[in-house]
């Protein structure tokens, strides 16, 4: 089974310049709903998760370089 995390609100994300934009996540979504294979798709939206769960898959370093480069986990 394959998961594509989603959310209406992906298209409210504006970063001018920035390579993820609403535009992206929209087209990209909009490209996946005409291929063949999108009823095999499962469609889940984002959740957030603590520290903790972070941490079972990236490094404490990774994890203070994005706090420290974004101000926010």
């Amino acid at each position: 089974m394959t998961l594509v995390v989603y959310s209406d609100e992906f298209a409210l994300h504006r970063s001018p310049g920035h390579p993820e934009r609403a535009e992206r996540a929209v087209e990209a979504m909009r490209f996946l709903e005409g291929m063949p294979f999108f009823n095999k798709l499962r469609i889940i939206e984002p959740v957030m998760i603590d520290e903790e769960k972070i941490l079972n898959v990236h490094s404490k370093e990774m994890m203070e370089r994005v706090k420290n480069t974004v101000g926010w986990l």
